[in-house]
């Protein structure tokens, strides 16, 4: 069957088919890694096939740890930072508009760039107080201008954050050597503000008795509206907003909106500010009612 068109002996193609060439070519590109592909086959019950790729970079995934757990309930809202210059590099309209939005309401000015060589000379002219960059870019990646700015007198002391969405453990040495932090995409607005914590100067306010959202709705309001989110939605909305998909969001908040509109608005204004952690806030909230 790993062999292109295969027929079954004796069977004609328009009545049964052939396993075509899907089959062969897999065989050939796991054969190009060095790998093996199994299957094991029963009649009536259907088939399971094994691809073994030996000596593969696999992604660095963190295990639940009392450190997630914290800042996953963390108060961002109760950091007050002084004021500070932010160069936000990033070739993606959409990420700057995320960091953008994470940020709003904190006394920063942020300065955007698309690439490692418009990041050099706004760093240069502008000197931020910390750079946020992307690792892959066009023209010139976040690699490259993170070592030449290390290597820059003027610039080799303020602090590099990277935000990719590679996570091999290749990568993570190297942008270790090169930068001061790493944050994975998607990246929650907490941990933005954890590592913003670590090198900006900032207070920290008393954290307040009950927390308020958009349109002065607080958890006590939340606990006694009538209607109890479907479990499965919920859980769905939180998987949509770790992953910062707002096209999934819009879709389930509009499922919501159905039997409970006013949470509905609220999850909407949120998602408008990129507001994922308090989205889960008051999803979590909500699905404990009752």
């Amino acid at each position: 069957i790993f062999e292109p068109f295969e027929q079954q002996q004796g069977k004609r193609d328009y009545d049964y088919g052939g396993t075509g060439l899907g089959l062969s070519i897999t065989r050939s590109i796991v054969s190009a890694l060095n790998g093996e592909i199994r299957i094991e086959s029963e009649v009536d019950k259907g088939s399971v096939f094994t691809v073994i790729l030996k000596s593969v970079e696999i992604c660095v995934i963190e295990p639940e740890n009392e450190h997630n757990r914290k800042f996953d309930s963390f108060d961002y809202e109760t950091v007050v930072f002084n004021k500070a210059v932010i160069l936000v590099v990033d070739d993606i309209d959409y990420n700057r508009d995320l960091i953008r939005g994470y940020l709003t309401g904190y006394d920063f000015e942020l300065v955007e760039a698309e690439n490692g060589s418009e990041a050099l000379t706004k760093a240069e002219s502008r000197k931020p107080d910390i750079i946020l960059l992307d690792m892959k870019m066009p023209v010139m990646d976040g690699y490259v201008a993170a070592s030449i700015m290390k290597n820059n007198i003027e610039l080799k002391n303020i602090p590099i954050i990277s935000i990719t969405a590679s996570a091999l453990t290749e990568d993570e040495k190297k942008i270790s050597s090169l930068c001061d932090g790493y944050l994975r995409k998607p990246m929650h607005r907490s941990e933005l503000i954890e590592m913003l914590m670590r090198y900006l100067p900032h207070t920290v306010k008393e954290s307040k008795s009950e927390l308020v959202f958009p349109g002065n709705i607080t958890e006590k309001d939340l606990m006694n509206l009538p209607v109890k989110i479907d479990d499965e939605v919920i859980e769905k909305i939180i998987k949509a907003a770790d992953k910062a998909d707002i096209k999934a969001l819009r879709e389930l908040i509009g499922r919501v909106a159905e039997f409970d509109a006013q949470i509905a608005k609220l999850l909407n204004d949120l998602t408008d500010k990129f507001n994922y952690d308090s989205i889960k806030k008051v999803l979590k909230i909500a699905g404990n009612k009752g």
